[in-house]
C-alpha cells in the first residue's frame, strides 16, 4: 500500500515538473512576442501595446492567465528594453530572466 502511494505522489510531483516547463516555454514565448509587437510598432503607447498583447493571450485558452500574469509583470520592463534597436527580442528575454540561453543549457 505505501508502494502505491508514493507512485502516485512522484507521478504527481513528475507533471509539475513538466507543467513548470511548459510554463517557463509560455513566458518565454508571450516575452518575444511581446518584445516583438513593440519593434513593429514603435511608436504604440505602453497602454496599447498592453491591450494588444491582452488580446493575444486569448489564444492560449486555459494558460491564458500564465500570459497575462507575464504581461502584468514584466511588460513595463519589456517595453522599455525593446525600444533598444540593437536589443533582439530573445537577447532581452533572456537579459530579464525569462527565457534561457540555449548555449548555457548544455553547461553543467
Amino acid at each position: 500500500m505505501r508502494f502505491f502511494i508514493l507512485s502516485v505522489i512522484f507521478i504527481k510531483s513528475e507533471g509539475l515538473e513538466v507543467l513548470a516547463s511548459n510554463i517557463d516555454d509560455l513566458s518565454c514565448s508571450v516575452c518575444k512576442e511581446s518584445a516583438d509587437y513593440v519593434h513593429e510598432h514603435p511608436f504604440d503607447s505602453l497602454s496599447d501595446v498592453s491591450d494588444a498583447m491582452s488580446q493575444r493571450c486569448k489564444r492560449y485558452n486555459q494558460y491564458a492567465n500564465v500570459c497575462q500574469n507575464t504581461l502584468d509583470t514584466f511588460l513595463p520592463q519589456i517595453y522599455q528594453q525593446a525600444h533598444d534597436p540593437l536589443l533582439t527580442s530573445s537577447a532581452l528575454c533572456i537579459r530579464i530572466g525569462l527565457c534561457q540561453n540555449k548555449q548555457d543549457s548544455h553547461i553543467h
